[in-house]
């Protein structure tokens, strides 16, 4: 509900107390709830911009819905869910692309990249060059039919029904529109070690202001998202560290080694129900 209202701090607060991932969780023994707290849960991440926490968290729900999904794959599926579960894939997937596309060069593991380039490698492409209509399109397919709390004005003759919706769709446009901009900044950042504000300015064809006021727009939007490089300016230079932290290599090392796990229990289900 906190979702759908646009609450989207407010949402993560209501489900701090649960584990995900935990199978002792109860949500954990109904499909459809798991499904959807993870939804929900991945698109409050990327509506705040936590665009590696929602690539982590969709990428598992994707996961989880391709292997229940599997043919002859044993799990607590109800007659007709399968098709509920198919739609549920058909929204995560396009979300999940959108977050990968915002934040290129994330580490991405391998299944949930083949899951994203089955089907959208295409888009993929025009979403990295920046293509709004794209965004839009897959955002409005995906996204929850939000709702507003407030008793609408029946003396108007329009009809509201979709005005909460419209917005948050408004919302995401214009965050997208401001975060394309420092795309292209983020490929500076990878290259240079440091470099002078008054040649990057000349690159990026704006003047110094304009440009610290971007750098300075770009790691305050993603100031919870793993950048993989940090950067600050002084002396009319930027510089660039690209080292991450202690605590982030521990996390790609357990999301590694993780990964694995995940696939090769994949890989014995597979021969199990192989039938010789």
């Amino acid at each position: 509900l906190e979702c759908l209202l646009g609450d989207y701090g407010g949402s993560l607060d209501a489900i701090s107390d649960i584990k995900l991932g935990d199978r002792s969780e109860l949500y954990m023994q109904l499909p459809v709830c798991n499904v959807s707290l993870y939804y929900h849960t991945g698109v409050c991440q990327m509506m705040l911009r936590r665009y590696s926490n929602a690539i982590e968290t969709f990428g598992e729900i994707a996961l989880y819905l391709s292997r229940i999904m599997k043919p002859g794959a044993v799990s607590n599926l109800k007659a007709g869910q399968d098709q509920v579960m198919k739609k549920s894939l058909d929204k995560v997937l396009p979300l999940l692309t959108i977050c990968i596309s915002l934040l290129p060069g994330v580490k991405v593991d391998d299944q949930v990249r083949e899951l994203v380039d089955s089907k959208y490698n295409e888009k993929m492409r025009r979403l990295q060059l920046g293509d709004i209509n794209v965004f839009n399109d897959m955002f409005e397919k995906s996204c929850p039919k939000f709702i507003s709390p407030s008793i609408p004005d029946y003396s108007k003759q329009s009809n509201l029904s979709q005005e909460a919706y419209l917005n948050q769709v408004t919302v995401f446009a214009s965050g997208v529109r401001q975060h394309i901009a420092v795309l292209k900044l983020r490929s500076y950042l990878r290259l240079y070690a440091s470099i002078d504000v008054a040649k990057l300015a000349r690159f990026s064809d704006m003047n110094e202001s304009e440009l610290v006021s971007l750098i300075l727009s770009y790691k305050h939007k993603l100031k919870d998202s793993s950048l993989g490089v940090d950067y600050f300016v002084e002396n009319n230079a930027l510089v660039i560290d690209a080292v991450p932290s202690k605590v982030d290599k521990s996390k790609a090392t357990e999301r590694y080694f993780s990964a694995g796990v995940r696939k090769h229990a994949d890989i014995l289900t597979d021969l199990q129900n192989l039938k010789f």
